[in-house]
């Protein structure tokens, strides 16, 4: 099976990273934790989102926390002969290095992959040129174009994605088991 992987709160716990670095550096407050975008969890305005990023996307890209037992089930799923290809729309729009430093958080966390893709904004495309069967994500946007072009979706589960509909997962494990099940 060839199974699509989201980086940003899918691999990482990039919201708790950026919701750490507005509040320690910027003396922001969430305003609305179950928004996924900054400028609507920050209630501010998009140039302010745009700033905040362009000042921090290297930090956050490249220390948000990897979650729980990711590189475990990533790895173990890639053991059992699945391709894992990394799907992210992470690209250097913010900053300059972010596909190196992506690169070396990805070898820093020991995480198996046969394939990356960056800039990857519209993913139900990327899904179905690579013959993805599987794609694991967040984004609420991601989610909806994927499932509509028929391709499986797990979520990864999120305050902000808790009205889309499809299999949910709240962790790693419950990725792999979705996974193997089938």
């Amino acid at each position: 099976m060839r199974i699509g992987i989201d980086i940003d709160d899918t691999i990482t716990n990039t919201q708790d990273k950026i919701d750490e670095i507005a509040l320690e550096k910027e003396n922001k407050q969430v305003y609305d934790r179950t928004k996924h975008w900054f400028y609507d969890r920050f209630n501010c305005s998009e140039e302010e989102d745009e700033l905040f990023f362009h000042k921090y996307a290297r930090e956050i890209m490249g220390s948000a926390d990897i979650k729980e037992n990711a590189s475990l089930y990533i790895n173990k799923l890639h053991d059992l002969g699945h391709e894992i290809y990394i799907i992210t729309a992470r690209s250097n729009k913010f900053a300059d290095n972010i596909m190196d430093i992506t690169l070396d958080y990805l070898a820093k966390n020991e995480i198996k992959y046969d394939k990356i893709i960056f800039q990857s904004h519209n993913k139900a495309d990327i899904c179905r040129e690579n013959n993805i069967d599987v794609m694991v994500d967040d984004s609420i946007e991601h989610i909806e174009e994927i499932t509509n072009v028929g391709i499986r979706v797990i979520i990864m589960d999120n305050e902000y994605n808790r009205n889309s509909n499809g299999a949910r997962a709240k962790n790693w494990e419950e990725v792999y088991n979705l996974i193997e099940s089938r």
